[in-house]
């Protein structure tokens, strides 16, 4: 449409892409880039109001999760914990990885078209709401859900071409305090 800014999907599918393959070939870097790949497409998703396929790309963030945190924690555990624990998390995150359900995914976001800033920033703004909106309370769920929020919010705003730099601050820290509970869940088996 003329006059009409659209928001492409493709940079960060090709990121995905290339990060998905360096995963598989065992770069702990490609596993991050893989996570933060579908997360941001998970967020351009919802700018252009197609919800269909976050579901797919949340469910590889969460099979991957156990590998993620072993590679973060990694010279906090043992030896004996990492070469007990890091197989299955593994063999869970590579079979995630090279899922036909994945494949679906990454081809259906190649057809889709770019969405409409319009749209898009009529989203953040409800994103933004939402943030303003949330209690903050002093639980582990709760910091994490504070913190996904504000990731939200902070991958619209890069979407949108616009300052997030307080929000990616914002999500630093919170990771760092998730990464604390996260460690403290493994230590306690949960």
């Amino acid at each position: 449409m003329k006059g009409v800014s659209m928001i492409s999907n493709v940079p960060w599918l090709k990121k995905f892409e290339r990060a998905r393959v360096s995963a598989l070939q065992g770069d702990l870097r490609g596993l991050h880039d893989v996570r933060t790949s579908a997360r941001r497409l998970r967020v351009w998703l919802r700018l252009a109001g197609l919800r269909v396929l976050e579901d797919d790309l949340k469910w590889l963030c969460r099979e991957t999760s156990e590998l993620r945190d072993l590679d973060v924690f990694g010279d906090v555990l043992t030896e004996a914990a990492r070469l007990q624990l890091r197989p299955a998390a593994q063999k869970q995150a590579y079979a995630a990885l090279k899922s036909r359900r994945i494949d679906g995914v990454v081809f259906a976001l190649k057809t889709l078209q770019a969405c409409d800033e319009h749209d898009a920033r009529a989203v953040l703004n409800e994103l933004e709401r939402e943030l303003a909106r949330t209690k903050w309370k002093l639980n582990d769920d709760a910091i994490h859900a504070y913190r996904r929020k504000i990731r939200r919010v902070r991958y619209a705003r890069e979407w949108l071409g616009l300052d997030a730099q307080q929000y990616a601050w914002a999500q630093e820290v919170l990771g760092t305090v998730c990464d604390v509970i996260a460690l403290e869940q493994l230590v306690a088996g949960r």
